[in-house]
Order: structure tokens, then sequence, then C-alpha cells
């Protein structure tokens, strides 16, 4: 495996810091991230189908030098990912599919969404609304950002357009998006 590429899991994602105690480290942070992002990737949805994705694929992760020490289970998934920093494991993961996607042409839409059936009781009734980065040549998710309500999707487009590399693009936008400092 060749860890130093720039488009690589691990060479993006060796600063992220790991929240967990050193005792407790059986599994590498570039392992637990490479099976999440590849499960996902692959249809499964939770830490359970992540581990199950992972223990099926054992052999030719390994092959590729990941889960060396055997697939970490979905409560140390769970755990991982509840404890690590979501703002610093986003920032991470923008730069890996901006690695990957080359250099950025074309169109890139920014749009906001609400998700379909992310209506929850427990959070007061509040749909999840998303406002994402699409990259049209690429046909890749640059990134995104949950906001609390449609409203804030005014607020929440400058912060992603700021964590991505759009130099030479063009950037499509709804009228939502049709403010003076979003434009500059």
């Amino acid at each position: 495996m060749n860890t130093h590429k720039p488009n690589s899991v691990f060479a993006v994602f060796k600063d992220l810091e790991d929240p967990r105690k050193q005792r407790n480290q059986i599994y590498s942070l570039f392992d637990i991230v490479t099976i999440s992002i590849l499960a996902v990737l692959c249809g499964a949805d939770d830490w359970a189908t992540i581990h199950l994705w992972a223990s099926c694929n054992l052999p030719w992760l390994q092959e590729h030098g990941i889960c060396l020490a055997g697939v970490p289970s979905h409560d140390t998934l769970g755990r991982f990912f509840r404890y690590v920093s979501a703002s610093n494991f986003e920032r991470c993961f923008v730069q890996w599919t901006q690695n990957i996607a080359g250099a950025i042409k074309g169109v890139i839409a920014i749009d906001g969404k609400t998700l379909r059936g992310s209506y929850d009781a427990a959070r007061e009734g509040k749909a999840i609304h998303m406002v994402s980065a699409f990259a049209a040549e690429n046909k890749l998710i640059l990134g995104q950002l949950a906001t609390d309500t449609k409203s804030n999707e005014i607020t929440a487009i400058p912060l992603l357009l700021n964590m991505l590399d759009i130099k030479g693009a063009t950037v499509t936008i709804d009228a939502a998006g049709c403010q003076k400092e979003i434009a500059k």
C-alpha cells in the first residue's frame, strides 16, 4: 500500500486527531476510516453493516494493507465516530474528495435539500436540511453541510464554498444564494 500518494485516505486523514486513548487503539485510525468510507460507498448505512461489509471483504482489505489486526466491532466503530471531531473529519473528507476528483472543472452546483424521511420527533420534529456542492463533470459531491432550517442555507453556503477549491469552476446556485457576500 502506498500511503504517500496525495489521493490516499491515509495521506489526507493522517492529521485527524484520534479521540481514543492510546491504550485502547487496537485498530488504527486509518483502518476505521477506510473501511467506513468503503462500506458506505457500497451501501452500508449503520455500524453493524459496516462491520459486516469489512468482515466479508477482509481478505481483499488485508491484501491492500487494511485491517491487518482484523475488523473492528460495530461498537468500536460507533464509539470512534461518536467522539471524533465531526468538523475535522469533514475537513479531511472534503480534502480527500477534492484530491480524487482531480482539478475541479466545469460546473459546481450548490443546492440545499431537505432529506426525505429525516423528520425526527426527538429533534422537535425538524427534518435534516443539507447544502451540497456537486461537481457535475466529475459526478461527485465535493462537500455538504447540515443546517438547522431551510432559512440557514444562506449562512451554510459561504462555509461550504470556503472549504472547496473552486478556482476556475463555474458555480451555479438557486435564488437562496443570490446574496452579495456569497457572490464574492
